[in-house]
């Protein structure tokens, strides 16, 4: 039982980002949830088409979303930092406002997760809920940071706006271009080859 539950004791949040509890929660996870959960899926299917060819999801903001990309509470600034020379050493060092660093860290533990794992122990359920919102703000972030996009005013011209797009994919489906020519395929499609011993 990792996590931080609700109103409800049955209802659980399992914690599986951070921290060492979450190592041992995601070990276990893997260990009791996973045959049953592809199990499940072989049999009846999924709800989304995992495939590399499935199709794009775009996301619309609504009227009152701020840009992707520019929601300080999502993904908050990173504390900013000044260059300066120091005569005494001969060399340039680095400053930045004190306790930013802190403020920073504190506004990332706060930040919302891109999903949540709970368990409901009384009906022995599993829920996934993913925030792709909070996914495309995190992507847009890292696209409009320091290049002078992003502002303390969390606003941005739609000549600047980012348009964000997301599917689900299964991790063994990526192709690494490093790796891929060394990937060994199933042979579960072919031929048995019986071979007299």
């Amino acid at each position: 039982e990792s996590g931080s539950s609700t109103n409800n004791v049955e209802n659980v949040e399992l914690n599986l980002v951070k921290g060492q509890k979450a190592q041992q929660t995601v070990r276990i996870f893997n260990s009791i949830c996973v045959v049953p959960i592809l199990k499940y899926a072989s049999k009846y299917g999924l709800k989304h088409d995992l495939s590399t060819d499935a199709s794009w999801t775009d996301l619309h903001l609504l009227s009152s979303d701020v840009p992707f990309g520019t929601c300080l509470a999502t993904t908050p600034k990173r504390p900013s930092e000044e260059w300066y020379y120091d005569d005494e050493r001969k060399a340039w060092q680095r400053r930045s406002e004190p306790g930013a660093s802190r403020r920073y860290y504190l506004a990332l533990e706060a930040a919302p997760k891109p999903f949540e794992v709970w368990v409901d122990k009384s009906s022995g359920s599993l829920t996934v809920k993913y925030f792709p919102k909070v996914v495309a703000h995190q992507a847009a972030r890292q696209l409009l940071e320091g290049r002078c996009l992003d502002s303390d005013s969390s606003s941005t011209s739609s000549s600047e706006a980012v348009a964000v797009s997301f599917r689900l994919m299964d991790l063994m489906q990526q192709s690494d271009p490093i790796t891929a020519p060394f990937k060994v395929h199933n042979c579960d499609s072919e031929k048995p080859t019986l071979v007299a011993l």
